[in-house]
């Protein structure tokens, strides 16, 4: 039993996989099911089994992406001390996991990706709340604690979103730095526009 669990689990993340994959190099609506079965080398049936439809495969794309990407950086955060270092941290290890997940990654942050029933909507939009709220909280703890000047919360919340969100867009593998070394940069010069001094 336990091992057709693990066997039905591991065809589940080969079709997440795959949809992925498709969905960040092709955008969706170009993408079919039978491009998706060929990739995942599953049959239309096996889709089914999993996933209601094309939109619902995108939904559990994004859902099942936002939950470990949240995950990932809440443990990287623990192990970080000051506003400063925790707000370093929470960049640098987004970029680590998009290295690691990029067409999933690829995939939640894209414009198409607001996608589901209604009950897969709000799940999205919760997950996207509580990643804007965890910036904001970062940012906020930083002018409590005197580390960073009083600055506009909401203005430096869009600069951090901004760095992450547009390194997912623009960045190609095997150039000069890797996604993780870009995000450090980044990090930086945001920081040095808020540390007090």
């Amino acid at each position: 039993m336990r091992q057709a669990a693990a066997a039905d689990l591991l065809v589940r993340e080969r079709i997440l996989d795959a949809g992925a994959r498709l969905f960040a190099e092709h955008g969706y609506d170009p993408v079919s099911l039978r491009q998706i079965c060929e990739a995942a080398r599953v049959s239309k049936g096996a889709i089914y089994h999993y996933f209601a439809s094309k939109e619902d495969l995108l939904a559990q794309i994004v859902i099942s992406s936002l939950t470990a990407l949240l995950d990932h950086v809440g443990r990287e955060l623990t192990e970080a001390a000051g506003a400063g270092a925790r707000l370093r941290r929470f960049i640098v290890s987004q970029a680590a996991f998009f290295e690691a997940q990029t067409p999933h990654f690829r995939v939640a942050m894209a414009r198409f990706a607001q996608s589901g029933d209604a009950a897969q909507q709000e799940a999205i939009a919760a997950l996207r709340r509580r990643y804007v709220r965890a910036v904001r909280t970062l940012i906020t703890e930083g002018i409590a604690a005197g580390e960073f000047r009083d600055v506009d919360v909401a203005a430096a919340t869009r600069m951090v979103l901004a760095i992450l969100y547009w390194l997912a867009r623009w960045y190609k593998e095997g150039g000069r730095a890797t996604a993780v070394e870009i995000a450090g940069q980044h990090a930086d010069l945001m920081l040095a526009g808020v540390w007090r001094r």
